[in-house]
């Protein structure tokens, strides 16, 4: 039996499905909610889901003797679930990591970059925190410790290799980790079989309203192109910082005009890419690892993708042979469309490394 920790978002639902159809029956999902009145927004009820406080008599029962699982498997590591791991023994935690449990908390504090601008941080400083930062510092080093427990409790990495040789390089000392190659997005399941390629040359900019998107550098890489005008810009900003998805509407209205399209309502997975087939060029100014479910679905559509040097993605697509640019390549790339050899290429090379049935295998293999 394998327990599982997730909050309540977006891809609980999907990976769900995917334990249960590859380890049937030999799986506990728990999605940890802030209080007994919260109202699920993104999960769907399951009969082996539990939604707990943790910390409840509620919680604990339901754990039980952590023994008896074989795995237990944290999805994106928060405080609350540092705090868990620091409060049970067991010999086989597995880390799934989602990018900003890693960059935000791990790398950053060892002197990753994340921002173009730093001034974006203000944006996810409350009123509180402005007023009470030499206390909250404090109190910041101390969560730190727990995290500092916690993953030194745990076994095994999962998810991207270009993220865990990263985690390696900025903590050395972490030599007794495992690393489990996985991912959240199969391609041939976000993907209908009906799906329309257009021929469009739209631009997206961007997943959602993530202080470490860089809209404003990318806002005005793109501002200086001649013709922009003639391009729809796409921005998705359904979930994120509130202020600073506003920050971001501002932004894009001033530089494109009706030409900006901001995505603000959580949209149907059809809907969705509908929109994402219009596009020709996807524009990401991330510095770190974020948005790969969207970057798989463009490249492997023949779309042209654009990322920031500094971002490990490049690299790592790169070494797999894929076909993608750079920022700096925007000026001569984003009104033509991907030669017809390199959109084949691209699907070939992504289908490999990101379809359903690797998917099942993997979790069959690694976490059976």
């Amino acid at each position: 039996m394998n327990l599982h920790l997730f909050n309540d978002e977006k891809v609980v639902n999907r990976t769900i499905a995917y334990f249960e159809e590859a380890l049937p029956n030999k799986n506990k999902f728990i999605v940890l909610i802030p209080n007994k009145n919260y109202q699920l927004k993104y999960v769907t009820p399951f009969k082996n889901l539990y939604c707990l406080v943790y910390g409840s008599k509620e919680f604990w029962s339901e754990i039980g003797d952590i023994g008896k699982y074989k795995n237990v498997i944290i999805h994106f590591l928060d405080e609350v679930k540092a705090k868990f791991i620091c409060n049970i023994n067991h010999d086989n935690i597995i880390w799934v990591a989602w990018g900003a449990d890693l960059y935000n908390l791990f790398l950053e504090r060892k002197g990753y970059v994340l921002y173009q601008d730093k001034s974006v941080r203000k944006y996810g400083y409350s009123i509180k925190r402005k007023l009470f930062y030499p206390l909250i510092k404090i109190l910041d080093y101390g969560k730190f410790s727990t995290f500092k427990k916690a993953i030194q409790k745990i076994n095994s990495f999962a998810g991207l290799e270009v993220d865990f040789s990263l985690l390696k390089r900025y903590y050395p000392k972490l030599v007794h980790l495992k690393y489990i190659y996985f991912f959240y997005y199969p391609i041939d399941h976000i993907l209908s079989n009906e799906i329309e390629i257009k021929s469009d040359k739209d631009i997206m900019v961007g997943n959602s309203g993530s202080l470490t998107a860089n809209h404003e550098m990318v806002f005005s890489i793109l501002s200086q192109l001649e013709n922009i005008q003639k391009h729809k810009i796409y921005c998705p900003l359904s979930y994120g910082n509130k202020k600073y998805i506003n920050y971001v509407k501002f932004l894009g209205q001033n530089y494109f005009c009706d030409k900006f399209i901001p995505l603000i309502n959580f949209l149907p997975l059809e809907k969705y890419n509908k929109i994402l087939m219009g596009c020709n060029s996807f524009v990401y100014g991330n510095f770190r690892q974020e948005a790969v479910g969207n970057i798989v679905i463009a490249l492997y559509l023949g779309k042209k993708v654009f990322l920031h040097k500094r971002n490990p993605l490049f690299d790592y697509y790169k070494s797999l042979g894929v076909k993608l640019f750079e920022l700096s390549d925007l000026p001569n790339e984003v009104s033509s469309f991907l030669d017809k050899k390199d959109q084949l290429e691209n699907k070939r090379i992504l289908w490999n490394y990101n379809n359903y049935n690797l998917l099942i295998k993997l979790i069959q293999i690694e976490f059976q």
